[in-house]
């Protein structure tokens, strides 16, 4: 009751002002209304406003009525407590209010402080991964890429790509097509191959025998090695004319004398290549129709020695078993004379241009029961034998030189006597071009090795 007592302090004043505003807008309209008029018919205007004064003046008595029933119930001390007590109260809510003022900014500014430090955060998380992943419009990768066994598609068949630049498979089918259609001519080709084919690309004849097209001019060589005539028409040998014209001026001849055979002997001699190559000719010397082998230079996974396996071997009949042949080495085991030679056509790429290109004929005899601390003691110097260049020749696009190794560069006679054991021969190419080994190209290769006892 005293709480609706306090409130009717407030409305009191209220009412007043509007008494005082509703008797000014009587004066007003007073004044503006036409003196003609009769005052006893006001308008619907007037009326209303009175009734509004009207019921003004019956609250006001009622809130009269009200502080009295206060004024006679409380006493002054009462009264003025609620008034001190209702001023408190108007200061304490306009505290309040300043209090949730200054909250309000500092909320605000702790939203503004917020949303800066969340805008840094996500361009900080957006940075890392950016960092970590890749933008779909391409980027540069730091590491390896592994696929899990997918596929990578949609790539872009460029006319030139790099070297660098990854390849479609239809990009390589187009661009190995015509390669494909020329492997499989020359494979026809190879299959049916004569050594002959390939020797007449550089005008030479086959190991294994040929005919001729022209004359030989021996340019003061001689022809060594003939065997004993069969036909009218063989050559033969100075020894065998000797013995024939001796035995057809002899007087007292009476039958023909047996041609005495000469000592018993055993010849080693190539054949082609060995069908078990294990280094082969580049692709673009075979599909030009090159047959022939690689002889690597010496590298660190590589001594340069010649591969005597790539070469196919044959021996002529005989009960003495005196050649061994390694992948890298020729030996001989028996007591005799041991008559040695190489040939050879090389091709290399031009653009190495070797100066000086050479090879290295090593020998080592084993006298193992004279020297049987070390095997050392029975290694000789190497004897360098340089190549003659012959010319150059254009193959599948690229220039090569044509180097030769001949026959009498590299002939061989080794006496081998009882108190030798056996004998190794090996041949070494360490041509470099810039630090970088150079593989020389063998096209043609005639090896033999005769032996003929004591």
């Amino acid at each position: 009751k005293l709480m609706r007592k306090r409130h009717s302090f407030d409305s009191t004043s209220t009412k007043k002002e509007a008494v005082s505003k509703a008797i000014q807008k009587i004066i007003k309209i007073m004044e503006t209304t036409d003196p003609s008029l009769n005052v006893e018919t006001p308008n619907a205007e007037i009326e209303s406003i009175l009734q509004e004064i009207k019921e003004i003046k019956q609250k006001l008595s009622k809130q009269a009525e009200d502080l009295g029933l206060l004024e006679k119930y409380c006493s002054q001390e009462t009264l003025s407590n609620l008034e001190n007590t209702n001023a408190s109260l108007k200061l304490s809510i306009g505290s309040v209010i300043e209090e949730l003022a200054s909250l309000k900014q500092l909320v605000e500014e702790s939203i503004e402080e917020s949303l800066g430090q969340q805008d840094q955060l996500i361009q900080s998380v957006l940075i890392e991964i950016s960092d970590k992943f890749l933008s779909s419009i391409g980027e540069t990768l730091s590491g390896n890429l592994d696929m899990n066994q997918n596929v990578i598609q949609g790539l872009l068949i460029k006319e030139n790509p790099e070297k660098s630049e990854a390849a479609s498979v239809g990009y390589v089918q187009t661009l190995l097509e015509p390669l494909s259609k020329r492997i499989g001519e020359t494979h026809k080709k190879v299959a049916t191959h004569d050594v002959n084919i390939s020797s007449l690309q550089f005008h030479m004849m086959s190991v294994a025998g040929g005919r001729f097209r022209g004359h030989i001019d021996m340019n003061g060589y001689r022809v060594l090695g003939l065997g004993e005539p069969k036909n009218g028409e063989d050559a033969v040998s100075k020894d065998y004319l000797e013995r024939y014209v001796s035995s057809q001026l002899t007087i007292d001849k009476v039958e023909d004398k047996p041609i005495t055979k000469p000592n018993k002997g055993k010849l080693l001699y190539s054949q082609g290549t060995s069908p078990k190559l294990e280094g082969p000719l580049p692709l673009g010397l075979l599909t030009s129709g090159i047959s022939g082998f690689t002889w690597k230079s010496a590298s660190k996974s590589n001594d340069g020695s010649f591969p005597f396996s790539a070469l196919r071997h044959k021996e002529t009949e005989s009960d003495t078993d005196c050649f061994q042949i390694t992948s890298t080495t020729l030996s001989g085991n028996q007591a005799g004379t041991y008559t040695w030679s190489l040939s050879l056509k090389v091709l290399v790429p031009s653009i190495f241009q070797i100066e000086k290109p050479e090879v290295q004929l090593s020998l080592v005899y084993s006298y193992e029961d004279w020297l049987p601390i070390d095997n050392i003691f029975n290694m000789s110097q190497p004897r360098t034998i340089p190549l003659a260049l012959l010319g150059q020749t254009m193959l599948a696009g690229q220039k090569y030189d044509i180097l030769e190794l001949a026959a009498h560069q590299t002939n061989q006679t080794l006496m081998i006597s009882p108190n030798c054991s056996r004998f190794s021969l090996q041949l070494k190419q360490t041509n470099q071009f810039e630090n970088s080994p150079v593989d020389f190209y063998i096209v043609h290769a005639a090896h033999s090795c005769h032996w003929s006892g004591f």
